[in-house]
């Protein structure tokens, strides 16, 4: 059951009344308390101390003394009125010459004019002390009264005395307060909870708020606001801004009206972002209020906003130890990417396909102060020019025919404080040319189908498989946007020029497949045939050693020899006459397995079958 959190501080009399003209279903919305006043007002401090009742409900004297001494809750008075009075003179007077209405100060509503309309006496006293009140009532006795008319402590002492007494409170009365009493309770609980969601909200709000009134008090001051300035909320709240913060300007904003955006330097050093703007009420200016945020938290937010559901996928997954080799040239190429990634100018690596050039950026960018940032890759090759550049830098909704809803967030606004890798930049257009020259000059980009220009930082590293001179030299490649990427060059060379590596790029594959084990169980056939494959020129680089490696490693898992395992590498190598003859042993497996066809013997050998017949001759078989 819901705690009670009404106070009606009562009489038994005026309990009894409330119990018999008023509803049970108003009566459970609130806790009675029948006792003397000084009790009473003990426990209503009590409850109010612990925060157990937002509203007291009382009359007469209890609610004047209540009034008085507790502040912090409203009382609500059960309130006679002028009906009330009339009705209850109207009953007095009908079996008494003499009546009196006492009142505790002020309580009552008086007028003399009541005591006009009726035959019979009619008197009106007040008291301020209780004592007084039993001794003005004997007095009243010795005049005549017959009749007192009054709240419960009135009509109790009154009948102590043999007086009558008429009880001045109403079903109407009585019901009203109650009505009166649950409403406002009601009002403060959503006024409550309106408070602390506001409190929860601006105490989460990562955004400083500052609001002061036509004083120029603090009126509000959340966490992050006592967080960015280094003032604490209790030093902050209703005091003169001018004496916490003198630079703030919000008493010019009160005083102009205008609304106000500006960069701040907080007491602690913060650097912040503060919007001022004037509150108006009823078109006067009560006040100002400032949001404010420090620029470094507006970045790292905007990026995460920019970033979006795109977040997956954004990471530099390579460093440089990734990078095997220990020849003069790898190791100059990845030195000299050392000393780039220190910087923050734009890097263009020229290689051949498959020597590592992604390799080298992600390296570059996990060595950057831009490491914790967004790591973005984009083929250029891959893309026709239209969706070249709606990827770049995004669209609008209603940019084109089929044009997402919303539009889309190009990978340029996606990398925002991160790096841009544009691999293969040399097959882009003259139009994404151009834009692109923008990005580097003015460090901005626009949506297709969009008029609003978005600032974004960036670091582009650009790679391309032949030398961009060249297409240069041709006028297939923009000479500025040339130079603007030429910052700082790397070449890494391919792998014919550095076939020393070989052992050291075998070892780091088979690491990298988590099948070094086989380098232990397989040496000496991987000696043999690293022998062999340093006889050959590979034109796709590490890439294509990777591809030999990995067909090593499912030849040697399988028990075969190495001249059979060379059977299954690629023709180019087997077209520069490395190896041997197919053996009596080989050609009598290949049989085997094949069922004796010589066709399928020849192709699993991969010889033709003018090969293998010569040879089965050869050997007598």
């Amino acid at each position: 059951m819901d705690e009670k959190r009404i106070l009606f501080a009562s009489y038994q009399r005026l309990t009894e009344l409330a119990q018999h003209v008023v509803s049970r279903d108003l009566l459970e919305k609130v806790e009675i308390c029948n006792e003397s006043f000084g009790t009473t007002l003990e426990i209503a401090k009590d409850k109010v101390e612990q925060n157990r009742i937002d509203v007291i409900i009382s009359g007469g004297s209890n609610y004047v003394l209540l009034r008085e001494n507790i502040r912090s809750v409203p009382v609500v008075p059960i309130e006679i009125s002028g009906m009330d009075l009339l009705e209850a003179l109207t009953r007095a007077c009908e079996y008494n010459n003499h009546v009196a209405v006492v009142s505790y100060r002020d309580y009552l509503s008086w007028d003399d004019s009541y005591s006009r309309l009726f035959a019979a006496k009619v008197d009106y006293m007040t008291y301020s002390e209780r004592p007084r009140l039993k001794a003005m009532l004997g007095e009243l006795k010795a005049r005549g009264c017959g009749c007192v008319l009054g709240t419960s402590l009135v009509c109790d002492f009154a009948e102590e005395l043999g007086m009558g007494s008429v009880f001045l409170y109403s079903k109407s009365s009585l019901t009203t307060a109650l009505q009166r009493a649950v409403e406002l309770q009601a009002s403060i609980q959503r006024e409550q909870e309106r408070s602390q969601q506001m409190s929860l909200i601006l105490s989460l709000i990562p955004s400083g708020i500052i609001a002061i009134n036509s004083k120029q008090e603090i009126t509000l001051y959340n966490p992050a606001a006592a967080r960015l300035t280094g003032i604490p909320v209790a030093e902050a709240l209703g005091r003169k801004i001018e004496k916490v913060l003198p630079t703030t300007r919000l008493p010019q904003v009160i005083k102009t009206g205008q609304a106000e955006r500006n960069l701040q330097t907080m007491p602690n050093g913060t650097v912040i972002l503060t919007d001022r703007v004037p509150i108006n009420v009823q078109g006067r200016v009560r006040g100002a209020l400032a949001t404010f945020n420090a620029t470094d938290e507006i970045t790292r937010a905007e990026r995460q906003i920019r970033l979006g559901f795109h977040k997956k996928g954004l990471v530099a997954k390579h460093n440089f130890t990734d990078i095997a080799g220990s020849s003069k040239l790898i190791s100059e190429a990845r030195k000299l990417a050392e000393i780039y990634a220190g910087e923050d100018a734009t890097v263009l690596i020229t290689g051949e396909t498959g020597t590592g050039k992604e390799l080298f950026a992600q390296s570059i960018h996990n060595l950057s102060k831009r490491r914790e940032e967004p790591f973005v890759t984009i083929n250029c090759a891959a893309l026709s020019e239209g969706l070249l550049e709606s990827e770049l830098f995004g669209y609008d909704e209603g940019a084109f025919t089929g044009a997402r809803k919303g539009g889309k967030v190009g990978l340029l606004e996606l990398g925002h404080m991160g790096t841009i890798f544009l691999d293969e930049i040399g097959q882009i257009s003259d139009k994404v040319q151009s834009r692109l020259l923008r990005v580097l000059e003015e460090k901005e980009i626009m949506r297709v189908g969009s008029d609003k220009v978005i600032p974004v930082d960036i670091r582009v590293i650009a790679a391309s498989n032949v030398p961009l001179s060249q297409e240069v030299a041709k006028g297939a490649f923009r000479k500025d946007l040339f130079y603007r990427l030429n910052v700082m060059h790397i070449v890494i060379p391919p792998l014919r020029e550095r076939k020393e590596d070989l052992p050291e790029l075998l070892q780091a594959i088979l690491i990298q497949e988590e099948k070094d084990s086989l380098w232990q169980i397989h040496k000496s056939q991987f000696a043999e045939a690293l022998e062999r494959l340093k006889e050959y020129d590979w034109p796709g680089n590490v890439r294509e050693f990777r591809s030999v490696v990995q067909r090593l490693c499912l030849v040697f898992t399988n028990g075969l020899d190495i001249d059979f395992a060379f059977r299954d590498l690629p023709l180019e190598i087997r077209n520069q006459e490395l190896l041997s003859e197919p053996t009596r042993e080989m050609i009598l497996d290949a049989l085997k397995k094949t069922g004796g066809k010589k066709s399928l013997a020849a192709e699993f050998l991969n010889v033709s079958r003018t090969t293998l017949w010569r040879r089965m001759k050869e050997l007598g078989l």
